[in-house]
């Protein structure tokens, strides 16, 4: 690091080890004398977790409010022990359609998308992991859905042009 105003700082990271580290600071004066010091800082254990949420990708609405097939992607944040390693996220819903069932973390995130259903329902999602000793931790949301459903209106047009609503 360097010093500004004879203050250098850096940033400690910890390592979720629940022990002890030394942290030692070094410096060489411009006289070649070198100077040291060091601490201990009690590292925090880590804690794993799982944190869900929602993205309303297209809806520039801002209701957040999932319409019948809309999309919005759900996005777990998930550790274990403070490692983000690969972890397997299940994830369910009572309502919408998921794009799939599960997704492996990268760098701690796995993401699925959901697909509104029109039903105007409130539909809770949940996140889950097992842990390597076998715990489970999950976390969920709810998405509201709208009874909003995408219409379509087929109009059929003869070589002129003319709409044709009867067919012989």
């Amino acid at each position: 690091a360097t010093t500004i105003d004879g203050t250098a700082t850096v940033d400690i990271i910890g390592d979720g080890s629940g022990t002890p580290a030394t942290v030692t600071a070094a410096i060489t004066l411009s006289d070649g004398t070198e100077l040291s010091d060091e601490i201990i800082v009690q590292m925090s254990p880590a804690q794993s977790s799982i944190e869900l949420s929602i993205i309303f990708n297209d809806d520039t609405s801002g209701d957040d409010i999932l319409s019948g097939n809309e999309r919005a992607t759900l996005q777990t944040i998930a550790n274990e022990e403070g490692a983000t390693g690969e972890l397997v996220v299940a994830f369910s819903t009572t309502g919408g359609t998921l794009t799939n069932a599960s997704a492996t973390t990268i760098d701690g995130t796995a993401t699925v998308d959901i697909i509104g259903d029109g039903s105007g329902l409130a539909a809770t999602v949940t996140a889950e992991i097992t842990l390597s000793d076998g715990t489970t931790i999950t976390d969920d949301l709810t998405v509201q859905m709208s009874s909003d459903k995408p219409e379509i209106l087929i109009v059929v047009r003869n070589i002129n042009g003319a709409s044709v609503t009867q067919f012989d």
